[in-house]
This record gives structure tokens, sequence and C-alpha cells, in this order.
């Protein structure tokens, strides 16, 4: 399962949709939102191929000066680039 963070909409379903299959450049089988997230809506969304994908909208662009979603996918990113893989891989971010 990879990650995606969006941004810059209002986290309705069908433009979360249409962001993700921008972002990877292929058609969104299905999206889901899931349970949870306190700064965020998740999604899971399967595109065509059965593959899953889970994206991250967040609600708030600062928390204590920081942005929430460039702290987690540079974090992400950072780990993954150090060979971790007990993590989500970090795919992409619309800013």
């Amino acid at each position: 399962m990879a990650t995606y963070l969006i941004d810059n909409t209002t986290g309705h379903i069908g433009e979360v949709q249409t962001i993700i299959s921008k972002l990877i450049g292929e058609e969104i089988k299905s999206i889901h939102p899931l349970n949870g997230g306190g700064n965020n809506r998740t999604f899971l969304a399967e595109r065509t191929n059965g593959t899953r994908i889970v994206a991250k909208w967040f609600f708030r662009r600062q928390v204590n000066g920081r942005d929430p979603m460039v702290v987690e996918y540079s974090a992400l990113r950072f780990l993954w680039d150090q060979g971790v893989r007990s993590i989500p891989r970090p795919l992409a971010m619309d800013v």
C-alpha cells in the first residue's frame, strides 16, 4: 500500500478520486472513506490493476507553525530513502 497526500481539495470523494487519478496518471476503479483521522480524512482507493492506495486529505495547513502534510510526507520520504520498508511508500503530494 502506498500513500498519497492531498491538500488543496474540499475533501469530497469525487474530487479526491480525480486528483489521485491525475497524480498517478491512471483511472481509479473505486474509492472509499476510512474511519479515523484527527487532522485529515483518509481514503482507500483501488487502481484498475487491483493495487490499493491510501490517500490522506489534510484539514489544516498549519499546526503549531508547521504544515502537517509536509511534515508527514517529508518524514516518510526520508525514511523510505534510507531503506525503511515497514512504512507506507510515499508516492506524491499535491500542494
